[in-house]
């Protein structure tokens, strides 16, 4: 999934985000377009990587949780 700056995510280990912004960055010498992500206890770089599942996610909709709890 593609994201876009001024989305907000959820990152499976440090949780509710947004993506502030999209870069560069040099990950074992070699450059590496990333997610900047801002949580509220910091900013984290997350490799954009295609081929495999991202550790991002958009937040779950709040009328997807009322379908669940009608079930």
């Amino acid at each position: 999934m593609d994201f876009q700056i001024g989305d907000k995510v959820i990152h499976w280990t440090y949780g509710l985000g947004e993506v502030v912004h999209i870069e560069d960055k040099v990950i074992h010498g070699s450059p590496t377009n990333c997610y900047v992500v801002r949580t509220p206890d910091m900013t984290i770089w997350i490799p954009i990587d295609h081929q495999r599942q991202s550790s991002l996610r958009i937040p779950t909709p709040p009328e997807e949780f009322d379908k669940l709890l009608q079930s």
